[in-house]
């Protein structure tokens, strides 16, 4: 994939959640470019979107956590024992 490719897919990452593909998503090493869209999406459709430690502020620490609002807690325990 190109990185037009990439960057068009990473926008839309935290919208899969909201598309009903998996209930849960992560990713770390992230800009906020690579991720703001796809957060208003998720939030505006009921899902969450948080940081490793499951603050609101995702943009800025690099890190996301995006789920369908089911599943937060349960992927955050998970992922807070891994990194």
């Amino acid at each position: 994939m190109n990185k037009i490719g990439c960057a068009i897919k990473r926008v839309n990452d935290p919208v899969i959640p909201f598309a009903g593909f998996v209930d849960g998503y992560y990713e770390y090493n992230l800009n906020a470019w690579d991720v703001a869209a796809g957060i208003v999406i998720l939030r505006q459709a009921g899902g969450d979107a948080v940081n490793f430690k499951g603050g609101g502020e995702c943009l800025n620490c690099r890190e996301l956590l995006a789920t369908n609002g089911k599943i937060t807690r349960e992927m955050l325990e998970t992922i807070q024992k891994h990194f």
